[in-house]
């Protein structure tokens, strides 16, 4: 019964993604990259991913982020994650400054900046208890 429910979820979201609702893109993108619904499908789901990201929908770009650091359906390339997650984090994503803090930190992609990463982290903390 659960799953016939979620098939019934995925094609509903999959016929709103088609039509270019930015949210239902990013929904079917996870759904597709977390096997909820339907069939674990990385192609699809960067695919999915891709588009809501690049219409400006800060979850998305913080998940395509995310996909990229991880290399999860992708090659690694930590270059991207930081650009994905910036994008996100300028828009709010409190898990995106988070982790533009550790980036800036370590130091391991971009130039280290303890100043950077304490800007972010003071960032998210704000969000966070607001």
């Amino acid at each position: 019964m659960l799953s016939e429910s979620r098939s019934r979820s995925f094609k509903a979201i999959e016929v709103q993604a088609k039509k270019g609702n930015v949210e239902a893109q990013f929904y079917l993108g996870f759904m597709y990259a977390e096997e909820v619904g339907v069939k674990n499908n990385f192609e699809n789901a960067m695919y999915w991913l891709a588009r809501a990201a690049e219409e400006g929908f800060p979850p998305a770009q913080f998940y395509f982020g995310d996909m990229y650091r991880k290399g999860k359906g992708v090659e690694q390339d930590y270059g991207k994650a930081f650009e994905w997650y910036t994008k996100a984090a300028e828009q709010g994503v409190v898990e995106a400054q988070f982790n533009l803090g550790i980036m800036y930190y370590y130091g391991d992609v971009i130039e280290q900046s303890y100043e950077k990463a304490a800007q972010w982290f003071y960032k998210a903390l704000e969000q966070t208890l607001s």
